[in-house]
């Protein structure tokens, strides 16, 4: 019973359930012969089984974002792999995350005292050079390469220490191995020698000021920017979402 982004329990019977102000789907569950104090023990569980999801990425601004929104569509139009057309065109600085509703929102609050930090940094350039893949035995990936530069490693190593400060988060140690995604999961092994000859021959080759980073929230149907992190004092553009 339930869904990815968490249910309740809708109990025949049962009267002065309390509201709520989140929207889950709906399940019916007949325990009316039950003692009232099972009821609450049912209702309370299922609703703390509700999470949100977030994650923090870094967006190139808009123009470059359309160019490379082009490019997954190109893709997707010509292998009919289209999952990857569904997030937007972004790089991950921490890979999404859930919490749960009693800590979600006291995060959304507490997490913006990172602004403090995030003007301590300076802008800096990215860099996207050509095509690379992950070769995975699922599904493979296909992605525009980020070339790295002192600047971004440094913010992969050093942003995770500043936000276990406002969350209590696992430390990660798998490679960074940062990239803007073209293609994945819907990718099949057997098409993917075809795209890896293809698009080992094409160039992409692009950059832009990385003048922030962004903190997204997933409103069980598409990401949503949360709250935008701006180094120094920089003037630039906002992003577009796709």
């Amino acid at each position: 019973m339930g869904s990815a982004f968490g249910s309740i329990a809708v109990i025949k019977g049962a009267k002065n359930i309390p509201r709520c102000d989140h929207t889950y789907p709906i399940h019916i569950v007949d325990i009316s012969p039950y003692h009232p104090l099972v009821l609450a023990l049912i209702l309370s569980v299922t609703m703390m089984n509700h999470t949100i999801l977030y994650m923090f990425a870094l967006m190139p601004p808009a123009p470059l974002t359309a160019e490379i929104h082009t490019k997954r569509l190109e893709f997707a139009a010509n292998y009919r792999f289209v999952r990857a057309l569904k997030p937007p065109v972004h790089i991950t600085l921490y890979e999404p995350f859930r919490l749960g509703d009693g800590i979600a929102y006291a995060f959304e609050k507490d997490i913006r005292q990172m602004d403090r930090w995030a003007r301590t940094r300076q802008p800096f350039e990215i860099e996207l050079k050509d095509y690379g893949f992950f070769e995975h035995n699922e599904h493979p990936v296909l992605f525009i390469d980020v070339v790295k530069s002192p600047h971004l490693t440094d913010l992969h190593r050093t942003f995770p220490l500043e936000l276990r400060k406002h969350l209590d988060m696992e430390k990660r140690t798998s490679p960074y191995r940062p990239h803007i995604t073209i293609g994945y999961r819907d990718i099949t092994v057997a098409a993917f020698p075809a795209i890896k000859e293809e698009y080992s021959l094409k160039k992409f080759s692009a950059s832009f000021t990385c003048a922030s980073f962004f903190l997204w929230r997933h409103d069980g149907s598409n990401w949503q920017v949360l709250h935008e992190f701006r180094f120094g004092d920089p003037i630039a553009p906002p992003p577009t979402l796709f």
